[in-house]
């Protein structure tokens, strides 16, 4: 079994090693599917009947491969959750403190709901204080208790406050999990479009855009970075 790269370190690095991996285990599997496409030694049945193996044996490779990244994502993905889990973790006793230290905020929402995003901002370090507010403040939205205006002054709120150091290194990583997710999934449709075009099918109108904004996403992904597989499958 090829050896994965880890992903609890960088994980966008080990996303495009992972990709490179791939290329060089697909390169002869294609080979192998093309030398079948154009042996003339055979008839035209036979030589379907050779170029359909090696395409499967292809295939094979890549969800083999496939498989193994998406178990390596999956650990690290657990991790992170876990992680999260306990740096937002309260107990019964603390969300009932909480509720009760709320409850003049609560019992105002209607004529002041920003008062919700004060208290917000002063609780980072409160869990429970921290949760009630979040549930509160999503269901108002949900509500349009506020409107556009506090959905909008939330918003801001997120993006400008500084979460919990462990808390923020989590999101992050499942931030950085998700993108490589993407990442590795373009890579597998781009390597199943090459199988299709190695065994002599043309890809259809709805899959060459496709492969195309793959191949974009997939450059984006690397930010600079070479990558041969790139050029394989054009």
């Amino acid at each position: 079994m090829t050896e994965i790269p880890t992903y609890t370190s960088d994980v966008k690095a080990a996303a495009i090693e992972d990709v490179d991996t791939l290329r060089w285990q697909m390169e002869p599997k294609l080979e192998r599917v093309e030398a079948a496409a154009t042996d003339k030694r055979y008839s035209d049945e036979g030589r379907a009947e050779f170029v359909g193996q090696a395409a499967e044996d292809a295939a094979d490779t890549l969800g083999k491969w496939a498989a193994e990244t998406a178990g390596a994502l999956d650990e690290v993905e657990t991790a992170a959750h876990e992680t999260l889990q306990e740096a937002r973790a309260t107990t019964p006793e603390e969300m009932g403190t909480a509720a009760a230290t709320l409850t003049p905020v609560l019992a105002a929402v209607n004529q002041d709901p920003e008062a919700l995003l004060r208290a917000y901002e002063n609780s980072l370090e409160d869990n429970a204080t921290r949760a009630i507010l979040e549930r509160t403040i999503a269901n108002m939205i949900a509500a349009d208790i506020g409107g556009l205006q506090f959905s909008e002054a939330w918003s801001r709120l997120q993006r400008r406050l500084e979460l919990p150091e462990v808390e923020q290194e989590a999101l992050d990583k499942l931030t950085e999990i998700s993108a490589a997710r993407g990442y590795i999934d373009a890579a597998t449709h781009l390597a199943q479009f090459a199988i299709i075009e190695t065994a002599g099918s043309q890809l259809n109108g709805g899959q060459l855009l496709a492969k195309e904004r793959m191949r974009a996403g997939m450059r984006a992904y690397e930010s600079g970075v070479e990558s041969g597989w790139l050029l394989r499958v054009s």
